[in-house]
């Protein structure tokens, strides 16, 4: 009877202390990590994660891996997560790791290419690629038309050579390999929990809408400043012939101190 006592006083002790300080709790067992909060309007999201694992967002009453979201308890930051009638208190992970993970563990370079995976960063690129193709292919003509084509070729033969020309620079951008050299900026630049920060957005609704509607917005955005660019040229324009001007006038110049510095020219012998 005695050792049956004791063994239960130290299975509650052990119980305690896993629902008081469930950092500690979370990496010994493989239970939940309280990442981070998400406010979206009147909702409250939140980013769990086991060690070692991807975090997921879930909100109040929902379950994951097993756990259900029972309670936000806002005076101190903690999320209360339950099963199997065992209750477990998740603190922010930032309150309970310790200051090695404030100051910010060096990024991988697998971290940064995991994120930029999620971000979908070759599509990404390669729309907008084409969508500046378009851009600068439509600005050029239109900058074609406005000096009436004098002296220059057919507008249609300006647009092919342009769009080639462009195709050429483009296809030596190499998307694969700029991946592999944007990953190690982000490996140098971000944390490793800066990585998992953004990771962690990227799952979210909003996260995810940002990805889908970008190529769009950046669109809208070209319909924006291009008339703005185009509206622009007359005024570059006028600074380039002014400049051509004083280049002429600069030529000149050296050109007559040139020929007074030879002198007079001696006379020819008869």
């Amino acid at each position: 009877m005695k050792t049956s006592a004791r063994l239960g006083s130290v299975a509650l002790v052990i119980l305690g202390l896993a629902c008081t300080n469930a950092g500690h709790a979370a990496t010994a067992t493989g239970a939940p990590v309280l990442r981070g909060v998400l406010v979206t309007g009147t909702e409250k999201l939140f980013s769990l994660s086991i060690p070692g694992t991807q975090s997921s967002w879930v909100e109040l009453g929902k379950t994951f891996e097993g756990w259900k979201v029972v309670e936000y308890r806002e005076a101190s930051n903690t999320l209360v997560l339950s099963r199997d009638g065992v209750e477990l208190l998740l603190p922010l992970a930032q309150g309970v790791i310790g200051a090695e993970a404030l100051a910010g563990t060096a990024a991988s370079l697998e971290d940064a290419e995991s994120l930029l995976t999620q971000m979908r960063f070759e599509d990404m690129m390669a729309k907008t690629i084409e969508q500046q193709k378009d851009a600068t292919v439509k600005m050029m003509s239109q900058m074609l038309k406005d000096t009436g084509g004098k002296g220059g070729p057919d507008s249609a033969d300006m647009e092919a050579f342009q769009r080639k020309t462009m195709d050429v620079m483009f296809d030596a951008m190499d998307l694969p390999g700029m991946k592999k050299d944007v990953a190690k900026i982000y490996a140098e630049v971000f944390t490793k929990e800066e990585l998992r920060a953004q990771a962690d957005f990227y799952s979210t609704p909003g996260g995810k809408a940002l990805l889908d509607k970008q190529p769009a917005m950046q669109q809208k955005m070209m319909a924006v400043i291009g008339p703005r660019m185009m509206a622009a040229m007359p005024k570059v324009q006028a600074l380039a012939v002014e400049f051509g001007k004083e280049q002429a006038a600069k030529r000149d110049a050296a050109k007559a101190a040139s020929k007074a510095a030879e002198g007079p020219a001696a006379p020819s012998a008869k």
